[in-house]
């Protein structure tokens, strides 16, 4: 029997959510693991693309590429998406360096009573 990683469906689910080609759904689900197994303090923890965040990133393309629909490839969607994962990359990096972790602490107990309701 053919047995299909999850982890594939998912990524090629929430591409299409990001409105851009499948092969950077697969592409994104690539550095973030081997990153995070270097960098990481534990071994059990799932570092892939989320749901909620591609829909973001979709309607932030839909919003400002509106204009662009003859665009057949998607390459300046995925040019967008790469950006945007890139800035909230360094926004985060930025964020551990100078030791804001406390506003996650402050804010953690707020965003998941709002996740339960």
């Amino acid at each position: 029997m053919l047995r299909i990683n999850p982890v594939l469906l998912q990524t090629l689910t929430r591409s299409n959510l990001a409105r851009i080609r499948p092969i950077n759904g697969l592409y994104a689900c690539i550095p973030a693991p081997c990153v995070y197994a270097i960098l990481g303090p534990t071994r059990r923890l799932a570092v892939l693309p989320e749901a909620a965040l591609s829909l973001m990133v979709g309607e932030a393309i839909r919003r400002n590429l509106h204009h662009l629909s003859d665009d057949p490839s998607g390459k300046t969607a995925s040019q967008m998406a790469s950006l945007i994962t890139f800035l909230a990359g360094l926004i985060t990096l930025l964020a551990g360096l100078f030791r804001l972790g406390y506003v996650d602490i402050i804010g953690s107990p707020v965003f998941l009573l709002s996740f339960n309701f």
